[in-house]
């Protein structure tokens, strides 16, 4: 319902801007599915443990196919812009860690309060 509005407020077409949205998992899911039933049919799932690592498998090829295949180069573009962002930020949180860090803290400091 808003879609169609939000399309036309920022004017692409409705077109457009499915296939910009609903091409890239599509591409990967038919891959990862294809995948999934190769991989099931060539090595049966033994274990709660294969179970698991197939399904990791699978997900990894979802995600390279998305990213190969599903995304064009702008929007990989943007996106490894965006992840690379997002691990400097969580890099400058933590900081660097010290061994004598944990000790140089006051021992009088309450546990709700944060030690940026």
């Amino acid at each position: 319902m808003l879609a169609p509005i939000a399309c036309r407020q920022l004017g692409i077409g409705v077109a457009d801007f499915a296939r910009s949205v609903a091409a890239p998992p599509l591409v990967g899911a038919l891959i990862a599915a294809l995948a999934g039933s190769i991989i099931r049919s060539l090595l049966p799932p033994q274990s709660i443990a294969s179970v698991i690592l197939e399904g990791a498998a699978v997900g990894v090829i979802y995600l390279s196919a998305v990213w190969t295949l599903g995304f064009d180069g702008s929007s990989r573009h943007r996106y490894a812009a965006f992840g690379r962002e997002m691990f400097e930020t969580a890099v400058h949180r933590l900081g660097p860690s010290t061994p004598g860090q944990a000790a140089s803290a006051p021992a009088t400091t309450p546990a709700h309060t944060p030690l940026v």
